[in-house]
């Protein structure tokens, strides 16, 4: 079977993105499953990219439109809680999302931001998302950087 992609708008299937991203962000912190669940997940404007490996829930992320306004930007989204589960990492399924992520910001004429843990950092920055911030630290968390990435404006020539 085929990692298979689909998005779900505010609070469809978000109990089972709720644990996802607690077993793969926040427990391992020893954090609670309250802390995996992010103001705005249920509104209808925040789409939730979910990959499946034979119908099991293999990653997650969540954009949520944002008051942050980039430079020269009309709409920013926020992209929060990407999470790839044990067993599925290393399989290139993050980047499939993240593309996914990309395609529909294009579409929808969004530019995204994230706050990128340390070691997350080259990961988005293969896939052209730039630091825009100093280091700095989450609280109970650890070290973070703020990245952003816009969607390339094609020129047609005639």
């Amino acid at each position: 079977m085929t990692f298979e992609i689909r998005a779900f708008y505010g609070s469809e299937a978000l109990s089972a993105i709720i644990q996802l991203r607690y077993d793969v962000l926040r427990k391992p912190l020893g954090l609670s499953m309250e802390q995996s669940q992010f103001p705005g997940d249920e509104l209808s404007t925040t789409v939730h990219m979910v990959g499946y490996k034979n119908n099991k829930m293999a990653a997650c992320l969540t954009i949520l439109l944002s008051d942050v306004k980039l430079p020269e930007e009309p709409q920013s989204g926020q992209l929060r809680g990407m999470a790839v589960a044990d067993g599925y990492r290393g399989l290139g399924f993050g980047a499939l999302l993240l593309d996914a992520a990309h395609e529909w910001a294009r579409q929808k004429g969004v530019s995204l931001w994230c706050n990128a843990r340390r070691k997350a950092v080259g990961f988005y920055s293969k896939h052209g998302w730039e630091v825009t911030s100093p280091e700095y630290e989450v609280v109970n968390v650890g070290p973070h950087f703020r990245m952003c990435w816009k969607p390339k404006q094609t020129t047609q020539t005639y």
